[in-house]
Order: C-alpha cells, then sequence, then structure tokens
C-alpha cells in the first residue's frame, strides 16, 4: 500500500536568478520564506515587492548592457552556469527601469556640473573641450555620442547622443510614433561635427556661453561652432 504523502507543499517562486521558498519550520505550522539572494553575512538584495523585481536581476542587465551585450547572451550565459533567466519581457522592464536611472543620474550630475561652474551668477563662459565616442570602430557604427567637458573641472556639461537606426522607429505604427529615437541621418564620422554643434546650439538654454573650444585636430568641428564662439 503506497504511503500518504503528509505535510504541506512547498511553493517555489522564481523572478529571474532570484526566488523564494516558503517552507514549514516548525511543529506549529509557522512558515518562513527563504530567498536566493541572501548573502554570506545573511543581508538580502533589495525587493521590489511592487513589479517582483530583486537588485540581482537588474544587477545582470545592467552589466550585460554596459559590456555591449543583450537578452540573448544573457540567456546563453546562465544556460552554461546551470541557472534560471529573465523571460524577454522582464528583460525588457528591467531595460526601461535603468534606462530611466541612467538618465535622471545623468542629468543631476550634469546640472551640478553646471551649477558649479556658474556659481552665484546666472550666467557665465567656460571653455570646453568636444569629443566623440562610436559603439564600434571604424566608420559603420549607427550609435554615437558627443561629450562636452569642461575645461575647468573636469566634469561633462552636457552630451549629444546620436543613432541612425532604431527597429521600433522604422516599423511605422502606432507605437512608433510615440518612440522617438533616431535623430541622425549620415555617416558616422560625421556625428562630432553634428553633435558638437547642437550642444553649442542649445548652451543659451542651459545660461552658459562656451567662449574655448579644445578639440582633436578635427577642423569640420571647430568650424560648425566657430560662430557661436564669436557672438
Amino acid at each position: 500500500m503506497a504511503k500518504s504523502i503528509s505535510g504541506r507543499s512547498k511553493k517555489r517562486r522564481f523572478t529571474g536568478n532570484r526566488y523564494t521558498i516558503r517552507a514549514t519550520i516548525n511543529e506549529n505550522d509557522e512558515t518562513s520564506e527563504l530567498n536566493s539572494t541572501e548573502s554570506a553575512s545573511a543581508k538580502k538584495f533589495p525587493y521590489d515587492r511592487e513589479d517582483g523585481s530583486c537588485l540581482i536581476n537588474s544587477s545582470i542587465v545592467l552589466g550585460l548592457r554596459i559590456i555591449g551585450k543583450g537578452f540573448s547572451a544573457g540567456k546563453k550565459l546562465c544556460a552554461f552556469l546551470g541557472l534560471p533567466f529573465l523571460s524577454k519581457l522582464a528583460f525588457r522592464n528591467q531595460e526601461r527601469k535603468l534606462l530611466k536611472a541612467t538618465e535622471r543620474v545623468a542629468q543631476e550630475n550634469i546640472n551640478a556640473a553646471l551649477s558649479e561652474i556658474k556659481g552665484s551668477n546666472s550666467f557665465t563662459k567656460c571653455g570646453i573641450s568636444i569629443d566623440g565616442t562610436w559603439q564600434r570602430r571604424g566608420y559603420s557604427s549607427l550609435n554615437g555620442c558627443v561629450s562636452a567637458i569642461s575645461v575647468d573641472t573636469g566634469k561633462i556639461l552636457d552630451i549629444e547622443v546620436m543613432t541612425q537606426y532604431c527597429h521600433i522607429c522604422a516599423k511605422g505604427n502606432s507605437q512608433s510614433s510615440k518612440h522617438v529615437c533616431s535623430n541622425y541621418k549620415g555617416s558616422a564620422g560625421n556625428m562630432e561635427v553634428v553633435g558638437a554643434y547642437r550642444i553649442f546650439e542649445r548652451s543659451n538654454v542651459r545660461n552658459v556661453q562656451y567662449n574655448e573650444y579644445y578639440g582633436d585636430g578635427d577642423s569640420k568641428g571647430y568650424e560648425s561652432v566657430k560662430n557661436f564662439l564669436w557672438n
């Protein structure tokens, strides 16, 4: 005769690389929530109960994006390690959360750098160094970024991110009409020139005038902004 199974069944819930299991711990049927993300010091990683996300999931998505990898690479990595991975929807949600947080922190740092330059003045003049970077080497990159760095403090005062192609923008549906990402047409090498012009063009909105230009020998970049320097 088969033996009956006694005791409560354990309910295990996965959210990416974080899981929770409820188990009976004594004869009084008291249950305890065991967390897979407890560290050796018994401190839990921060956990957002509203959307079920945890720092370990945000961290792995952030790490993947920093090294230029995405969902497929993360899924393959966790498969080799024998670990569960987020669904594509959960991965995209983490990306959106990280994007908002990154944009907010970047803008706060830029505002703080501008305040340091201006001091108690509402308007000031300063010199900046302009430089561009691209997602990949050569002249085939679809994405690039131009930064304006203060020559006095070495802090970033403004950035211009440019992309030639976005798959959401290219769909041409209702979703793409709300998504503005593709903001540049032209060669990858010309991104630095256009980015420098845009940064100088909106300098008045930030109540600052860039009166000195330091570049890396790109005469085209200087030619595009020299009118701002002398006006």
